[in-house]
Formats: structure tokens, sequence, C-alpha cells
């Protein structure tokens, strides 16, 4: 989920007397992801639940959650999943009022009849925004990579995320569901962002082969002659004429 909005405080309840997983953002990781744009068909792919979790030895999760986040913090998102990005397994992560939060298998066993609008986006459908109702609260259970199970009750923009994550685990996108004006309005935004795209990718393999062509031209390479074969400490002797 995208956002347009800056320096968001949200409170995510834990109805446990633990915290959630936290991963730490120095971990995260730094190669690129490419998300699925919509309306590519991988999208409306159901995902499956997980059954092995991460254990001393197994890390998998953990890597999956970290280039995961490697996608949200780049873009300014809010949350991602798994779906999102190829890999058909139910887990979410999202980071909201500072920290982050990995859900797996999460599962919505409580909604409130009372709504929360928000401009809603997402990061399968950049550039577009509009604003959505869904329920304010909801009761989430879902497990940590590591199989530990919580309940979250979560509020506002909160509920909001993770319902919009959740659609994304059963192949459900909130641009799926537009008329003909806003799809046409979402898919203009689309190719703005993909000509960007194509612009940054062309400026990056440029600067590539100038630097590939600079390393094995012999010009270029550094000297070592000295300017001055005869300073000493900095002193240059104008007097030795050998």
């Amino acid at each position: 989920m995208a956002t347009q909005k800056e320096d968001l405080i949200v409170d995510l309840i834990i109805d446990t007397n633990e915290e959630a997983s936290f991963i730490p953002h120095e971990d995260i990781s730094t190669q690129r992801v490419p998300v699925l744009i919509w309306p590519n068909e991988k999208l409306k792919q159901k995902s499956v639940l997980i059954e092995d979790f991460d254990t001393n030895e197994s890390h998998e999760l953990n890597q999956l959650v970290l280039n995961m986040l490697g996608v949200i913090l780049p873009r300014g998102g809010l949350a991602l999943a798994a779906p999102q990005i190829g890999i058909f397994k139910r887990l979410i992560v999202m980071t909201l009022g500072g920290r982050t939060y990995v859900m797996v298998n999460p599962e919505i066993i409580e909604s409130s009849t009372e709504d929360f609008q928000w401009e809603e986006g997402c990061l399968s459908v950049p550039g577009f925004f509009k604003k959505n109702k869904r329920p304010n609260k909801c009761t989430v259970k879902y497990f940590d990579i590591y199989g530990k199970n919580f309940t979250a009750k979560l509020e506002g923009l909160a509920a909001f995320c993770v319902q919009h994550e959740i659609d994304h685990l059963n192949g459900v996108c909130f641009a799926d569901d537009l008329n003909l004006y806003y799809r046409s309005k979402a898919k203009k935004k689309i190719n703005t962002y993909k000509k960007e795209v194509e612009k940054q990718v062309q400026i990056l393999e440029k600067l590539y082969r100038e630097k590939e062509q600079n390393a094995h031209n012999p010009l270029n390479k550094p000297r070592s002659r000295k300017i001055f074969p005869d300073a000493k400490d900095g002193v240059l002797n104008l007097n030795n004429k050998s």
C-alpha cells in the first residue's frame, strides 16, 4: 500500500503481552526487487498458507521480509504483500508508526460496521490514489516468521492497511473495482511512472557504460610520475642540477 501522507503516527495495538515481530531497518535488503504492476494477471493469483516457519538454521522468511522492506521504504510505501513481488505466500509487511510489523497467514476474524476513509494507493498501481472506505476497526490473527501466534486489534489507518494487503493475498487489487473513468486515470498514472523509470534506467545504463569505458582506457589510469622528483619533506631543492 502506498501513501501521499508524511510523518504518519499510527497505533498498532497488539492484544498480547508481547510485541509482534520487529525487524531493524539497518538490516533491510538493498537488492532490487521488481513489483508486479496492475493489471498484471499474476496479481489475481491467490496466495498459499505458509507452513514452514524460520528456525535457527533456516531464515527464508526473514530474507523475504527484508526484500519486501527494500521495496517499501525507498518508494515511501506503508505496506506490501508478498504476491506483489511474485511470491505467492500469505505474508504481509507493514511499516506504521516508525515500527515494522510482519504478519504470516493473517486472517481477519472481526470487523466493525463503522467505516474509515482514506486516499487509498498501492505500490502495484504507482502514482494513483482514490478515496475509499473500509471498516474502521478489525481484529487479525496471524503468526510471526517463527510460528508464534498473535492477535492484533487494529484501528484507523492500520486497519485500513491490513485489509488492503490481505486483499492482495486473496488475489484482489483495489484497482480491480474501478469504473472506466478511474481505470483510465490509473493506467495513465502507471504509464507516466513507467516512462520515468525507463528514463532513470537509461541514465544508469549510460553512467555504467561510461564507467566501464573509463576503466579500460589506459589514458585514464593513474600515473605515479613525480612532478618534483627532488622534493623532500615538502621542500624543493632548486640547487640540485643533476
